[in-house]
């Protein structure tokens, strides 16, 4: 697309979960016209720690990025934004209750579809399941924002 074509973009949690945030702001820069508005949902990990990225790393994403949100503004200002509004998204958490229904779905499922699987197979999937979607990451969890910004 030609620069300036956009007058918009929206993303959903796009920068945290990228390996390169920087350049998807700089392309988003390049699409929006003077004036555009960019909007993203940024979490804030007030306190980040090597332990807490280490385990989303290997629970979530091997590319998710563990940052205060005044170091993600400050980033993404510097590249041609400016922010225009910050809001909490309250709720953005799921109930452990729906974690674990989650989990025994998933389990569920590979019993039935993966006839094959001994019962040790399926405890150690189980097991594996468990870690991964109802475990518990160290330290506080992130508040989550809708976060606009206009190109300036």
């Amino acid at each position: 697309f030609a620069r300036g074509s956009f007058d918009a973009v929206v993303l959903t949690a796009t920068l945290g979960y990228s390996s390169e945030p920087a350049e998807i702001v700089s392309e988003t820069r390049r699409l929006l016209r003077r004036g555009g508005f960019f909007v993203e949902f940024l979490y804030d990990y007030a306190q980040p720690s090597r332990e807490l990225a280490d385990f989303l790393q290997r629970t979530v994403s091997p590319f998710i990025r563990v940052r205060k949100l005044s170091d993600q503004l400050t980033d993404i200002q510097s590249q041609g934004f400016r922010c225009r509004s910050i809001q909490a998204v309250s709720g953005s958490r799921l109930p452990i209750e729906s974690l674990r229904e989650m989990q025994r779905r998933l389990v569920q499922r590979e019993a039935t579809e993966n006839t094959g699987l001994s019962k040790d197979g399926l405890r150690k999937f189980e097991k594996l399941v468990e870690e991964y979607v109802t475990g518990t990451p160290p330290g506080p969890e992130p508040d989550c924002y809708l976060c606009v910004f206009e190109a300036e």
